[in-house]
């Protein structure tokens, strides 16, 4: 079970890790996205400047290309993104998580609770031998008040004691 725990969590490492590594590609897209964008857009917009500079020469207004100058002329409008990589979720808190569970040595964590429970028979033992080496000092004392219970008894009379005292109550509850 434990090795089995252990090939659980060196699975679950390794996917942060590749989650890691897409969260990076993820964050140089979404930059490279952008920074392409603002360049894309400023091209584009020096582009329509300089269409609207040739439809507006003079040689647009010949009756022959009049027509399509004007139609060219109402599309530029339409030249340019309407991507907005903006609105994209940043990243960078979802990376900077992952990051932090990566600093902590998961392996070595797993590591030392194999290491803990192979040694718990040691600790075990360790921490009751003090207890196993005292057994027989507490056999002697109990021996010992066994002893003195005894001696106690030999000395006073407690069956014969209580036989008289039984006879005496017995007389006592007669004459009531």
């Amino acid at each position: 079970a434990l090795r089995m725990a252990g090939a659980k969590v060196e699975s679950a490492i390794k996917a942060m890790r590749e989650t890691k590594e897409a969260l990076e590609n993820v964050s140089s897209s979404l930059e490279t996205l952008q920074d392409g964008m603002g360049k894309l857009q400023a091209s584009l917009a020096g582009e329509r400047a300089s269409l609207s500079n040739t439809l507006s020469d003079p040689a647009c207004t010949n009756g022959a290309v009049s027509h399509t100058c004007n139609t060219i002329r109402s599309t530029l409008a339409q030249l340019g993104i309407n991507a907005d990589f903006s609105k994209l979720p940043d990243v960078s808190r979802a990376l900077a998580n992952v990051n932090t569970i990566l600093k902590v040595d998961l392996s070595n964590i797993v590591q030392k609770g194999y290491a803990s429970f192979n040694d718990t028979p040691t600790l075990v033992k360790d921490q009751t031998k003090n207890i196993v080496s005292a057994l027989p000092r507490v056999k002697g004392m109990l021996d010992k008040i066994g002893n003195e219970i005894m001696a106690f008894a030999k000395m006073f009379p407690v069956e014969a004691s209580l036989a008289n005292f039984t006879i005496f109550l017995n007389q006592q509850h007669k004459t009531i």
